[in-house]
């Protein structure tokens, strides 16, 4: 059954797929000691998902919005990340990262700041959760997030780049995250805000079925109405990501 979080504005993607960890111990963990269960949580998913939908994207003053098929795959195995976005079945952004080493490496069929992608305001790392790996400056009040309850943390990138990330504090599941500019502060506006308003239960995870993303310029929605989830080692996920 397809549960709805609200607010019609994210990760655009946000995509994850999740298995729950729910536990009372949740609201006592110190800080960092949470967002390591959050990342650690990435690392053994142990699936693979694909999922495909459409993009509504709409600009300021531009008027009447814009469509686009997407397909989002993505493997989350025991040592590595592997990720695939298509957008209007042309454009293909690739990201492959090892937990070990920390290497990362994003490859598209396309000029950046020529793609789709770019001009609807989305990082590929947006959707596979990157910014879970930045370090924590400081915890903020809790919250709760369309009845979902959250711990609030402040997370710094390597660019200098302030981020405000909510999480669910019974799941380990991001559910609304807001990036700053380089070197300012959380008093300041977000220059994206990404939130999951949809998710659905596949084969005992939990996926991100509408994600949206907005700024003071456009608002981007992914909808994922066709979602299937496999084990990390399935026939199709060696199919998608041939070794």
């Amino acid at each position: 059954m397809k549960r709805k979080i609200g607010l019609t504005v994210l990760l655009g993607l946000l995509l994850n797929c999740c298995v729950v960890w729910g536990s009372p111990e949740n609201e006592s963990l110190p800080p960092e000691r949470f967002m390591q269960v959050a990342r650690y949580r990435m690392t053994v998913q142990d699936s693979f998902a694909d999922l495909r939908g459409k993009v509504t994207h709409m600009r300021r003053n531009r008027g009447r919005a814009t469509y686009c098929p997407v397909r989002f795959a993505v493997r989350f195995g025991k040592d590595q990340l592997n990720a695939r976005i298509v957008l209007n079945n042309q454009e293909i952004h690739e990201l492959h990262r090892n937990y070990l080493s920390r290497a990362e490496d994003v490859k598209s069929n396309v000029e950046l700041k020529e793609s789709r992608l770019f001009s609807y305001g989305f990082k590929l790392e947006d959707l596979t959760m990157n910014f879970l790996s930045y370090p924590v400056k400081s915890e903020l009040p809790r919250e709760t997030v369309k009845t979902v309850k959250c711990r609030v943390l402040h997370l710094l990138s390597p660019a200098g780049e302030p981020v405000k990330v909510w999480i669910s504090v019974e799941y380990f599941f991001p559910v609304k995250v807001e990036f700053y500019a380089p070197g300012s502060n959380l008093k300041s506006k977000p220059v994206r805000s990404m939130e999951i308003t949809a998710f659905d239960k596949v084969n005992d995870y939990y996926v991100a079925t509408e994600v949206a993303l907005f700024s003071p310029d456009f608002r981007t929605r992914i909808a994922f109405d066709n979602c299937q989830v496999f084990k990390a080692d399935s026939a199709q996920a060696e199919i998608e990501f041939k070794k």
